[in-house]
């Protein structure tokens, strides 16, 4: 964990240096397989603009969301995904994701239950 712990204080905090973040986490749900690392980011000097603050907040998890699969973690351990990070899932399956995706088609063909979640289909 220390290695991805790194690779995201490192990126996020060179990447976003304009509005002075820092980056921190902490570790908890420890399993034989794993733990479960809570991003926190402190922005102390944000955008003023409420788009533009909430177009940052959805890029400096996009970042940390990718940092996550590239260094072979997941997105969420159990708390769920949502709509906030819910569009990253097709990455973390990659190409077995097909499966998933056909079982919703499948299952929910007008797309009905929670549509836009889990990275299956657009929001209604």
């Amino acid at each position: 964990l220390e290695p991805l712990y790194e690779a995201k204080k490192k990126t996020l905090e060179e990447r976003y240096k304009k509005w002075d973040i820092f980056y921190y986490g902490h570790l908890s749900h420890w399993f034989p397989w794993g733990a479960m690392l809570y991003d926190r980011f402190i922005i102390e000097n944000p955008p003023q603009d409420p788009d533009e603050a909430l177009a940052l907040h959805n890029e400096i998890w996009d970042t940390a969301v990718k940092i996550n699969i590239e260094y072979g973690g997941v997105l969420n351990e159990h708390h769920g995904v949502g709509l906030k990070i819910g569009r990253h899932v097709r990455s973390q399956y990659g190409p077995a994701f097909q499966v998933l995706d056909a079982l919703k088609q499948g299952l929910d063909p007008h797309n009905l239950l929670n549509p836009g979640k889990m990275g299956f289909g657009p929001v209604k």
